[in-house]
């Protein structure tokens, strides 16, 4: 296991680093240790990593000899500045002094040969081949009497800074070739930062930009702001940076942020309880209390999928961070844990039989009409024949409900002026016609005009908008519900009336994209999701709904009061 230099103590975590026995004169200590500045253990870790390496590398400085010259930037300027100055005067000497007979072959070919000669120079500093410079830059160096350590960041630069003579040279060569004097000032190096020291610093100094806390909040703002976000999606972020931010510190500079934070940071995600935040057992503890209390309880911790979650949500915030300049790489990338056990997306839930389906509707809410609210009678029956989500279903309007081509069909859409009302995605806004089941046997149109006679706008306005969904009672409702009809599958949720209608047109070699526009996924395949046009209700009503045989009777449900409401 890789050695982590920290230390922990009641009042927190500490870093310390053994100088090693030939370095210890130089430095005056045998050890470092200072505090780093965190109670939690990822962070530490974290922190003493990055300052570690740092340490390690002004060893190595030290080891080769505190004596050994650096080159400063000043140096680097006048060495390549003299070199190109020199091989100009040098060329221009030469062509003075030359007095061979004008050849125009000879001219031509030579114009020809500098410029290749040119772009081969910026062709190996493009590929930073310093090796194709090396000879000529220790020459000059010798000249000087410099001795330079060539894995030096101040070597390469010279490399670099000869590269750019060079191709200048050759340039100017070609030009005068051709008669053309002007420009001819040397390419000034770019500065550079000052030379690392050779002294031993006892405290690292830590990073200094903007901490993660603080970035996380101008993100939020920033995106809720402009409506970026759902009221669901703002939940879900908030929720999983409360968890974030105490596992990684809220004073956490973004720039100490590197691979490694991520790794110990999944590493703790592994051991955090789920429901972390919705548990009272664990408000006002620590990250480490949190995971100790998780243990000696049992409680489960989060699933693959969930910290996969997390690191998603990450990387969107590492990408803003980003595009505003405070990162350079997003460190979230690549850090998804592989789940070896993951399924095929239509083995993720699963259909109803039909014998699961005679159950749920055989119940005494079905059989003796006990429902005491209308979305406990009308949820499954819609779920079944529409394929919709169950928000979509909950959220559903008066207004949405719409007869479109002589059929009576629900039309999902997202309404700018009602925040509340939302879509998964741009597929999910579609029109579904209602099977004539549904309208009319079970008078699904009386019980709309019903709703909308007493005044109410929403088709269900028993259930409430919480938690950025108006599914949160319907669900909890479902879940009781399909255990009493003896469904104790967990792989059996309301979700998987949508696994149902699709399973059955499948079987019934109905086309994929009919089935897609009609449970609102998007399209596969360029032409069909740019180009083609969506299929009319009318044709999902012929050529899809009116296909769906499910095998069950269910003609025991016409009968119930929400189907003569006000009866």
């Amino acid at each position: 296991m890789a050695a982590t230099y920290v230390i922990s103590k009641p009042s927190g975590h500490y870093f310390r680093y053994q100088i090693p026995r030939d370095i210890k004169p130089l430095v005056g200590k045998s050890e470092i240790k200072f505090s780093l500045r965190t109670r939690e253990l990822g962070l530490a870790k974290s922190r003493s990593r990055m300052i570690a390496g740092q340490v390690q590398m002004l060893i190595r400085t030290l080891r080769k000899g505190e004596n050994m010259a650096q080159l400063q930037a000043e140096q680097i300027n006048d060495i390549t500045n003299q070199y190109h100055r020199n091989a100009l005067e040098e060329d221009e000497k030469a062509r003075i002094m030359d007095d061979t007979p004008f050849d125009p072959e000879y001219h031509k070919d030579h114009v020809k040969i500098l410029g290749m000669t040119r772009v081969l120079m910026q062709q190996h500093r493009a590929t930073k081949n310093i090796a194709f410079v090396e000879e000529s830059v220790d020459n000059l160096l010798t000249a000087k009497g410099i001795k330079a350590d060539k894995e030096s960041f101040e070597y390469k630069k010279l490399c670099h800074e000869f590269f750019k003579a060079e191709a200048h040279i050759y340039d100017i060569k070609q030009k005068r070739e051709r008669g053309d004097y002007l420009d001819e000032q040397p390419p000034v190096a770019a500065a550079m930062p000052p030379t690392v020291a050779t002294t031993m610093p006892l405290a690292p100094e830590p990073p200094k930009g903007p901490t993660i806390k603080a970035l996380v909040d101008e993100w939020v703002d920033e995106s809720t702001g402009a409506d970026l976000w759902k009221p669901k999606s703002i939940k879900k972020y908030t929720g999983q940076f409360t968890i974030l931010l105490q596992i990684m510190g809220d004073d956490t500079p973004i720039d100490s942020i590197d691979h490694g934070t991520i790794r110990d940071l999944k590493k703790t995600l592994q051991d955090i309880p789920s429901g972390m935040n919705k548990k009272k057992v664990f408000n006002g503890k620590s990250i480490d209390e949190v995971i100790s209390i998780a243990k000696d309880q049992g409680i489960d911790t989060l699933s693959t999928s969930s910290i996969n979650g997390y690191i998603i949500t990450l990387g969107a915030f590492f990408k803003w961070c980003m595009g505003q300049g405070y990162m350079s790489t997003n460190y979230a990338d690549g850090m998804k844990i592989k789940n070896n056990k993951q399924k095929r997306p239509d083995e993720q839930r699963h259909a109803f039989s039909p014998d699961n389906l005679t159950k749920m509707f055989q119940t005494p809410g079905y059989l003796e009409d006990t429902h005491k609210k209308p979305f406990q009678f009308w949820l499954p029956i819609l779920g079944l024949y529409t394929g919709a989500r169950i928000n979509e279903l909950c959220q559903l309007r008066i207004k949405d409900i719409q007869t479109i081509d002589g059929i009576l069909s629900l039309v999902l859409q997202e309404d700018p002026s009602d925040r509340t009302i939302s879509l998964k995605n741009a597929a999910s806004h579609r029109a579904i016609p209602l099977h004539p089941f549904v309208t009319d046997e079970l008078n699904f149109k009386g019980y709309v005009d019903h709703i909308k006679a007493k005044g109410e706008t929403r088709l269900f306005p028993e259930l409430l908008y919480r938690n950025g969904s108006y599914a949160h009672q319907a669900s909890k409702w479902f879940g009781t519900f399909k255990k009493k009809c003896g469904l104790d599958d967990k792989l059996l949720v309301f979700h998987s009336f949508r696994h149902t209608l699709t399973d059955n047109l499948k079987q019934q070699l109905i086309n994929e994209t009919l089935i897609d526009e009609l449970t609102g996924h998007a399209l596969q395949g360029e032409t069909m999701g740019r180009y083609g046009k969506r299929y009319s209700v009318r044709v999902l009503y012929d050529e899809a709904v009116l296909k769906l045989d499910y095998g069950v009777d269910l003609g025991h449900l016409r009968g119930s009061k929400w189907v003569r409401p006000g009866l």
